[in-house]
């Protein structure tokens, strides 16, 4: 297979997918939450954390 061929089945850009957030607050409450629309779990993470406050620990999953 060529080089070029190699390159036009690459996908740099994953599709949009959706993620689940499991979050523990400080307060001791736990949360899930669905994250649409989003690349990958960094991105999700971060979703999470640009909108919760007193966030001690956040878990990302593909959801199926």
């Amino acid at each position: 297979m060529t080089q070029q061929a190699r390159s036009r089945r690459r996908f740099p850009n994953p599709a949009p997918r959706e993620f689940i957030a499991a979050v523990r607050l400080e307060d001791g409450r736990r949360e899930l939450y669905r994250i649409p629309a989003v690349r990958d779990a960094e991105e999700a993470r971060r979703v999470v954390l640009d909108q919760l406050f007193a966030v001690v620990s956040v878990v990302v999953t593909p959801r199926h």
